[in-house]
C-alpha cells in the first residue's frame, strides 16, 4: 500500500493560522481551544507522522479560531479527505448567526442515501488513519484521485 501524506492542507492552514492569529504559539490556541498541545502539534505536522482531528477536536479547534479563518480551516480539511474530482461538488458555508459555530459542508447534487454513506466514512476516516487510507487507495484504484 502507498505511503499516503496526512493531513496535508490541514496542517498547512492550522500551522498559518497559529503563527498569525496566535503570534505561533500553540499553546495560547490550546488554552482556548481546550485541545492538548501535544495532539495540536501532531495536527500540525504535515505527511505520514502527522494526525487528522476526529470531529470533535476538529469543531473545538473552529471555535477557538477567528471567525475570518475558519472558512479556510475547513476547506483545507475537506481538501485533505475529499477526492480532488469530487471537491467542485463541496459547498461550504458559514454554519450561522452564532459567531462561534463551526463552519458546515455540504454536498451539492448528491443524493441523500450517498451523502449519509459518505458521513460515515468521513467519521470513520477522520477517527482513523488506517481508514482514511484505506478509502483513499480505493480512490486511486478507482481512477478518482492521482
Amino acid at each position: 500500500m502507498a505511503r499516503i501524506a496526512a493531513s496535508r492542507h490541514f496542517a498547512n492552514s492550522l500551522r498559518r493560522i497559529i503563527d498569525e492569529h496566535f503570534e505561533g504559539n500553540m499553546s495560547e490556541l490550546s488554552r482556548k481551544s481546550k485541545v492538548a498541545m501535544g495532539t495540536i502539534g501532531h495536527y500540525v505536522r504535515p505527511g505520514p507522522d502527522g494526525r487528522f482531528p476526529s470531529v470533535s477536536q476538529a469543531e473545538k479547534l473552529m471555535k477557538a479560531v477567528p471567525a475570518e479563518v475558519r472558512m479556510d480551516l475547513m476547506r483545507a480539511m475537506i481538501a485533505d479527505v475529499v477526492p480532488q474530482s469530487f471537491l467542485s461538488k463541496v459547498e461550504i458555508r458559514p454554519a450561522g448567526a452564532n459567531s462561534k459555530s463551526a463552519p458546515v459542508a455540504d454536498l451539492k447534487g448528491v443524493p441523500e442515501s450517498t451523502r449519509k454513506a459518505l458521513e460515515f466514512l468521513g467519521g470513520l476516516a477522520s477517527e482513523s488513519i488506517d481508514v482514511r487510507r484505506m478509502i483513499e487507495t480505493t480512490a486511486v484504484a478507482m481512477g478518482l484521485k492521482s
